[in-house]
């Protein structure tokens, strides 16, 4: 069931942009959308885009990362559908190794880069609030 939500909520990030995780705002659009899904073809295109993308990977760059929580995932998922091409599968293995490297980084945070803090609170604490979410996707992204 876990599987069902994590690409319900995807699918309503792709429709309406990304939002504060609520069981309630998940059963209404399962509720507004449960005949029909007007979106349906331009979100399985959109979905299928990405993850011909990701299933390219050697599956070490999402199973052995920190893409292999699901809150990291999700950001992953936007940031790539929200790039008008997909970035060579050798560019996007370099990129989640490098932001996994950061994120595993034994510094303490004083440390640290201050993007890379914030890139892991965000991965830790409140991970399906909004500003968590943008945190992640901005960091992702600023990786491309």
């Amino acid at each position: 069931m876990t599987e069902v939500q994590f690409v319900a909520e995807l699918c309503m990030a792709l429709v309406n942009g990304m939002f504060d995780y609520s069981a309630a705002r998940v059963d209404k659009a399962y509720s507004t959308r449960d005949v029909e899904f007007p979106e349906r073809d331009a979100v399985a295109r959109r979905l299928d885009r990405v993850f011909d993308s990701i299933v390219s990977l050697d599956a070490s760059a999402i199973k052995d990362t920190i893409f292999s929580r699901s809150p990291v995932f999700y950001s992953l998922v936007l940031v790539l559908d929200a790039r008008s091409r997909q970035p060579a599968k050798r560019t996007l293995e370099q990129i989640i190794w490098e932001i996994d490297s950061r994120f595993n980084d034994s510094r303490p945070a004083s440390e640290r880069p201050e993007e890379d803090v914030a890139f892991v609170a965000a991965c830790t604490a409140s991970t399906q609030r909004i500003r968590s979410r943008r945190i992640r996707a901005d960091y992702i992204a600023s990786f491309f």
